[in-house]
């Protein structure tokens, strides 16, 4: 609102914990047109309310616009819902970023992704998420870890550190929010 938006085409849900979603609550006074989901039903309070106020669907197709493209990125899945988090490759103007949700290293390890410019990555640092050889592969220039105060030692110093050594710029965001400038 603050930046004079006021319509979202799209709404792209990780999985359905409550930090990946319930800010979509706020969206009262903004056109939402569709709000994409993993295909991973749940249970709870926001699969409800995005299912009863929303138009919906499951993300499998990849999407284009303009030089906009995202693309759902699928791996064996784990039984957790965070490893059942959707991951998306996202192109625009040439740079590539790859959002995780909260997939932990075992999913990390599974999925098949080379060179990204930026990564988002998963699970808020966490030490559970801590892959170095996914961080080789992806070899990202900037790191996005989104993390507010916590009691889970979040994000991890391992993970800062794995991610510096593959050269990456870490940069930490309490309101899932970075301002880029692409070229």
């Amino acid at each position: 609102k603050s930046k004079g938006i006021n319509r979202i085409k799209g709404i792209f849900i990780s999985h359905m914990d409550a930090d990946h979603v319930e800010g979509i609550r706020h969206f009262k006074n903004i056109k939402v047109d569709k709000v994409y989901l993993s295909g991973v039903e749940e249970k709870n309070q926001f699969y409800r309310y995005i299912k009863e106020n929303y138009k919906n669907e499951i993300f499998e197709t990849p999407y284009e616009e303009g030089d906009l493209k995202i693309k759902r990125i699928y791996y064996p899945c784990g039984q957790s819902p965070n490893d059942r988090s959707m991951v998306l490759l996202v192109t625009l103007r040439k740079k590539t970023f790859l959002f995780t949700g909260d997939i932990s290293k075992n999913i990390c390890d599974k999925i098949e992704q080379g060179k990204v410019d930026v990564l988002k990555v998963p699970h808020h640092g966490s030490v559970n998420s801590l892959s170095k050889s996914f961080y080789k592969k992806l070899r990202p220039d900037l790191a996005v870890i989104s993390v507010g105060k916590n009691n889970y030692g979040m994000p991890s110093q391992e993970v800062i550190k794995a991610l510096e050594e593959e050269g990456a710029i870490v940069k930490l965001t309490s309101k899932g929010q970075v301002n880029l400038k692409l070229r």
